[in-house]
């Protein structure tokens, strides 16, 4: 049985991002596949027609940078693990318009998303909820 290649993006800021296994797995997570369509500046599009990023790229931005971070400050691989991870999931929380709309709302989305990764709320959408699973595996 063959070894199994890492999955490579493409970024456009950082080049080829080669993912860890853990990010793969969250990566196909339902609570990550739908920040696919959160933008991430809201309406700043509107104004500038290239701020049009969402918030899967800027997640998997900053996972990056702090494997970087991580690697550079030399720490363990499971601690870079771990750490890329929290750069993945940073946003998970977010709602579309979450920083325009969240004192109105009277929502926190670091706070939603902390119960998120810990497994003490799930979104409603199917297949939700694996992620404190995949998080112990690792």
């Amino acid at each position: 049985m063959s070894k199994k290649e890492p999955k490579t993006i493409n970024d456009p800021v950082h080049g080829h991002i080669t993912l860890t296994p853990l990010q793969e797995r969250l990566i196909e997570t339902p609570e990550l596949q739908r920040l696919a369509w959160v933008r991430q500046l809201g309406l700043t599009k509107l104004v500038f027609p290239g701020a049009n990023n969402t918030r899967i790229e800027h997640s998997l931005g900053v996972s990056f940078i702090a494997g970087e971070i991580a690697e550079h400050l030399e720490v363990s691989e499971s601690e870079r693990n771990l750490v890329q991870a929290a750069g993945l999931l940073h946003d998970i929380g977010h709602a579309p318009f979450s920083h325009t709309l969240e004192t109105l709302l009277r929502f926190d989305h670091m706070v939603f998303t902390g119960e998120l990764i810990t497994g003490k709320k799930k979104m409603p959408i199917p297949n939700a909820g694996q992620i404190p699973d995949i998080l112990k595996e690792f």
